[in-house]
């Protein structure tokens, strides 16, 4: 059961608690559903927004690198929205899943190798910035480059509302393309 299903259903419990058709329907349940909603509540409610947000960071980046593409595209909905630098072939923002997917399969086709070595991870509530080195090579050129690296991150539950990527040297992306 996903996340989001079990937290409806648990909050609708609630709201319903002091009415016997609430603790028959929480009584009626599966074993295994009130354990998930039991670690639901435990997990979401336990953690600061910021720790949800490095959670949710964390799988992105994890599905990114496994080459889990449609784990990745979860992650984004019709209001996410990647800026992407002006000056790179694939720059401007891309807003929406058909949008984000586009871009995310343009830049497959340009780059052969792309990887980050991470230095770090900063927020709060508001805002996570993850840095680091990144690592590409051209699909075309065979030309490979390293520069400095951030990426801003904005999240709305286990969504993506926005990301910029900061790239420490577009020309030098740009000329191994």
């Amino acid at each position: 059961m996903h996340r989001d299903s079990l937290k409806e259903i648990w909050n609708q419990a609630l709201c319903l608690r002091d009415n016997q058709d609430a603790k028959g329907f929480y009584g009626a349940l599966e074993p295994e559903a009130k354990k998930q909603i039991n670690e639901t509540l435990k997990e979401n409610w336990a953690m600061s927004k910021e720790a949800r947000d490095r959670k949710t960071l964390d799988d992105i980046y994890t599905a990114f690198f496994a080459g889990d593409f449609e784990k990745w595209m979860s992650y984004w909905d019709e209001n996410s929205v990647i800026r992407e630098a002006q000056t790179l072939p694939y720059g401007g923002d891309h807003k929406g899943s058909a949008e984000i997917r586009a871009l995310a399969e343009k830049m497959g086709g340009l780059y052969s190798e792309f990887k980050i070595d991470f230095d770090g991870i900063f927020g709060n509530d508001d805002k996570l910035v993850a840095i680091g080195t990144c690592v590409c090579t051209g699909r075309s050129t065979g030309k490979s480059a390293s520069f400095s690296f951030a990426e801003v991150w904005v999240f709305n539950n286990d969504k993506v509302v926005e990301v910029t990527p900061i790239y420490g040297d577009t020309a030098l992306m740009n000329a191994i393309l």
